[in-house]
């Protein structure tokens, strides 16, 4: 349900008698805006939880921007008076580069749950455009992998072979933003890495190109591809 303009609240309250009426009425605003608030908070930590990205700047935004919201709506229903009201708002303002002003209301209650609503409405705009941008950072590589190759497993006495130790970082969730492929087929991935089981039925020289690229619709990503190729050699 979208809320009711401000402007419609004050024209409510200017031709209500029931002081009581108005409170309840917005009282049952101001708890609607926080579950909705609330509601957002869950749906965006679930998006970065599964996001590619490292969106760890924009759960600082947000989390700024809960934190001052907790801390100022309770500061705003301790307020005492009018004058405390407006330098929390200004405070709010401050912090946001916004233009709130104190409810022209003649009654110290109703200029709380005014200056609580109006934060909250403004602070969900806030949280909607910063979910917004969730996918544009850059890539978050949180799975660390360690390993020991060698180019030979059986070398002749005096022969030299390459003993590999690599160190490498790989996106958890590498299958919602890339297709790697072997020889032009999809390999499956575990824990970032893709594994082939060849077993050979001929003698010969097998060439095998591996490839990494984007997929469809990662406008991030899009025509980013990395390829690499091996040989085995089957005598």
């Amino acid at each position: 349900m979208r809320f009711l303009p401000l402007i419609f609240v004050l024209t409510f309250i200017a031709c209500t008698t029931s002081n009581t009426d108005v409170i309840n009425k917005l009282d049952n605003f101001n708890n609607q805006a926080e579950q909705e608030l609330t509601q957002r908070r869950e749906g965006f930590n679930k998006l970065v939880e599964e996001s590619f990205y490292d969106e760890s700047e924009r759960a600082q935004e947000i989390n700024r921007i809960y934190d001052i919201l907790d801390s100022l709506t309770i500061e705003i229903s301790e307020a005492t008076s009018s004058n405390e009201l407006s330098k929390l708002i200004n405070s709010w303002n401050t912090f946001f580069g916004t233009e709130l002003t104190l409810a022209a209301a003649n009654d110290l209650e109703l200029q709380k749950r005014l200056t609580s609503l109006d934060i909250r409405l403004k602070a969900k705009e806030f949280v909607d455009k910063t979910t917004i941008k969730v996918g544009g950072g850059p890539i978050k590589f949180d799975i660390l992998n360690f390993y020991v190759t060698t180019e030979n497993t059986e070398i002749e006495l005096g022969e030299s072979t390459e003993v590999k130790l690599t160190f490498a970082a790989v996106p958890g969730n590498i299958d919602v933003a890339f297709d790697i492929l072997l020889n032009g087929d999809t390999i499956n991935t575990k824990k970032g890495q893709g594994i082939y089981q060849f077993t050979p039925t001929r003698k010969g020289t097998f060439e095998f190109k591996g490839s990494i690229q984007a997929k469809p619709g990662m406008r991030m990503l899009e025509g980013w591809k990395m390829e690499d190729k091996v040989k085995i050699v089957v005598k």
